[in-house]
């Protein structure tokens, strides 16, 4: 137990996780290394899980975590569908278990205003507040696994697994489409919702100062922070960077960049901006085709005449954008052949004018 820091600080593992590459061989290692764990801690009287929540710990800082995360995604939700097939084998309903099952639905307008009074008490807008209720409106699959550890240990009866199956199922029937049109109800109720908010603000939630800038990025991920830099090029200290990740405003703060934090698919966005802003051009750099057009919406509600120029991945994303009045649409992967194709071209007129 004392030993296994000091092998994960002389990196044997990460060391082999670098050489496993990106394909069958990384998922294979996903597989095998909580397995290790398990029979490391097992084989000194530990909790075999306990090994392989450990190992897992310590290896999340390692710089292929993410990628390795993603791949094994599928063998969690693999194992997640079997799960609830060990649920529905252990008992069939009846009108006992499903009555129990309503009681639990009736409870969830309660679940969600009491998760909404809760997070305006804490200084939370209207609309975070109300969206964030509605995606915790539905139990969650947790209470399965509890209600298993139950069963296993003699607390409850195997009847009320039925019961807690029939509940969150129901409760996931009732969520789905409530969040679905979660922005479109807060819309609609937003001056009956605004009423409870705190008088207090968090800071980030304080009227917007764009200064004097004409040209917003939105997304500063890498296409975006490209972007960004050629605009400023052009316009110099006229663009500003917008983007909804703290740690990605943190990292590029501290280039000397020009951003802020803000959820641009935020209505409440718009109506926060100073009224003397100067923005002509709005540039949408993520990959997220959803964003976009809620950003478009957004802007004709708010009726600002703003060009907007923004990227996509796919043809029929285009021409749904064009239609949406969008004026200047790039493909990304026609735009990232373009930009390596110049990048060769150049390379090679220098390695031609060198030879010269």
């Amino acid at each position: 137990m004392l030993f296994l820091p000091q092998l994960i600080k002389l990196k044997p593992l990460a060391a082999i996780i670098n050489k496993s590459g990106h394909g069958e061989l990384l998922v294979l290692l996903g597989i095998l290394i909580p397995f290790g764990g398990a029979w490391l801690f097992s084989s000194v009287g530990l909790k075999p899980d306990l090994g392989a929540l450990i190992l897992g710990i310590l290896l999340s800082g390692h710089p292929k975590a993410k990628e390795l995360s993603n791949a094994m995604l599928s063998f969690k939700d693999m194992f997640l569908v079997g799960f609830f097939l060990t649920i529905g084998l252990s008992g069939l309903p009846n009108l006992e278990t499903l009555g129990i099952s309503i009681i639990f639905i009736i409870a969830l307008p309660i679940k969600v205003m009491l998760f909404y009074w809760l997070l305006t008490r804490f200084k939370l807008r209207a609309r975070t507040g109300t969206l964030s209720s509605l995606n915790l409106a539905n139990y969650s699959e947790f209470g399965l696994i509890v209600g298993a550890a139950g069963i296993a240990n003699g607390w409850i009866s195997s009847e009320w697994m039925v019961v807690f199956a029939l509940a969150l199922s129901i409760s996931f029937i009732i969520a789905s489409p409530l969040n679905i049109h979660a922005q479109a109800l807060y819309t609609r109720w937003q001056k009956r919702l605004v009423v409870f908010e705190s008088k207090k603000h968090l800071p980030e939630d304080e009227p917007i100062e764009l200064g004097e800038a004409e040209v917003l990025v939105l997304g500063m991920g890498r296409t975006g922070t490209e972007v960004y830099n050629v605009m400023k090029n052009k316009y110099k200290q006229l663009v500003l960077g917008i983007d909804s990740s703290m740690s990605t405003i943190k990292n590029h703060l501290s280039d000397d960049l020009n951003v802020i934090h803000g959820d641009v698919t935020d209505i409440e966005f718009w109506q926060r901006v100073k009224p003397n802003s100067r923005i002509r051009l709005l540039i949408l750099a993520t990959s997220n085709h959803s964003t976009h057009m809620q950003v478009i919406n957004g802007l004709e509600k708010m009726n600002q005449k703003i060009m907007v120029a923004s990227l996509s991945r796919y043809s029929d994303e285009m021409e749904e954008l064009k239609q949406a009045g969008v004026e200047v649409v790039f493909n990304l992967y026609a735009e990232a052949g373009l930009g390596y194709a110049e990048h060769i071209f150049q390379s090679f007129n220098q390695s031609v004018n060198n030879e010269k």
